[in-house]
């Protein structure tokens, strides 16, 4: 395998996919990177599981080019079946043999020749050496999980694809799991892709995100970069906690009920701040006033009612412990502009009174 293959073992460019006249996928590109776990995120319907198995084999697309290690697996004229394109698949169901034993399932597909020796391997790489004899009804849902993913570890695949891998575990369960996942992707320097409707476990767990919408891929990055920028409103509201708002934005300068901030943009944009940017203060001549709050012990969030019909939430400290009705001062120490109001604003003139200037501002883009 060249150089180049082993860099990107795995890209997709322009997939279209329909059913029944309604388009799957709709221009689905991602590039995938040596060794990394890539998740691709996105609301329910959007064409996520489409998109894994077209890249798997299952599916053919209508349009479009796939490439694992550098070659075309499917293009114009070109198909190669699931079995011959060195690519592991890891099931939301795990898809386990219920007849065959762990060893049994772990070993299918694997040619005789140091088959047993390979599946002692990964069954200890995913903890579960000893276990071979077992059978699947007799192991744990997390257990079934790892042999699962020992199973299509086993063929050393070039890269893993997990469709909801955690989807049938309950919390507790799945956040632990997850961490034991990534660890074991790591050891064996496996590159993964991870279909996930989950925020959270997306980003705890990926290297790289690529958020899909309406069929198509429409930002990429790591995880804590696409959060902090991005690319537009949807993303912002999707990825995460986000509040809006629509301004006017002249001569250089955002006036919002917190302050004002410098911008490029001018005419009606739309505002977006994350509630963990938000520091609220007791003040009796503030302009804000908390309408709602929920404690969690480590942190609280509150919501707060600010001039000009402007709601933000705050997830801040849990002291001082601030109730619905007291009046509170606003800071807020980074916003997103879009230009993509919801309706068109009156230009205001000047700040409101008593509004505190930020200290530190974030302009993304």
């Amino acid at each position: 395998m060249n150089s180049s293959a082993k860099h990107r073992p795995l890209s997709a460019h322009a997939l279209c996919k329909s059913f029944d006249g309604t388009a799957a996928l709709d221009d689905f590109t991602l590039k995938v990177e040596s060794g990394t776990l890539v998740t691709v995120l996105g609301p329910s319907g959007v064409g996520k599981t489409t998109a894994l198995r077209i890249l798997a084999g299952f599916e053919m697309p209508d349009s479009g080019t796939v490439k694992v290690g550098g070659q075309i697996v499917n293009g114009p004229g070109v198909f190669v079946p699931p079995e011959r394109r060195q690519v592991g698949m890891v099931f939301q169901d795990y898809a386990l043999f219920p007849h065959l034993n762990v060893g049994r399932n772990v070993a299918f597909g694997l040619e005789a020749s140091g088959r047993s020796h390979r599946v002692a391997e990964v069954l200890e790489m995913v903890g579960l050496a000893g276990l071979e004899k077992r059978m699947p009804h007799e192991l744990s849902a997390g257990q079934q999980q790892r042999v699962a993913l020992a199973r299509a570890l086993a063929p050393r695949p070039q890269v893993i694809l997990a469709d909801e891998p955690f989807s049938n575990l309950d919390a507790a369960l799945r956040k632990r799991l997850r961490a034991e996942v990534r660890s074991i992707l790591r050891e064996a320097e496996t590159t993964a892709i991870m279909v996930t409707h989950d925020q959270e476990e997306a980003l705890a767990m990926s290297d790289r995100l690529a958020l899909m919408n309406e069929g198509r891929v429409v930002q990429t990055g790591p995880p804590d970069h696409v959060y902090r920028n991005p690319a537009n409103a949807w993303v912002a509201e999707f990825l995460g906690d986000a509040d809006f708002f629509d301004a006017y934005a002249k001569g250089g300068r955002i006036t919002t009920p917190f302050g004002t901030y410098p911008t490029t943009r001018s005419g009606p944009v739309k505002v977006m701040v994350r509630p963990e940017s938000v520091t609220v203060f007791p003040h009796a001549q503030g302009t804000a006033v908390v309408t709602y709050r929920e404690f969690f012990g480590h942190d609280q969030l509150l919501s707060v009612k600010l001039p000009g019909k402007v709601t933000l939430r705050s997830r801040c400290w849990p002291q001082p412990a601030l109730a619905p009705g007291d009046r509170v001062a606003v800071s807020v120490d980074g916003l997103h502009i879009f230009d993509e109001p919801q309706e068109p604003p009156t230009p205001p003139d000047n700040p409101p009174p008593g509004a505190p200037v930020p200290q530190q501002v974030v302009i993304p883009r």
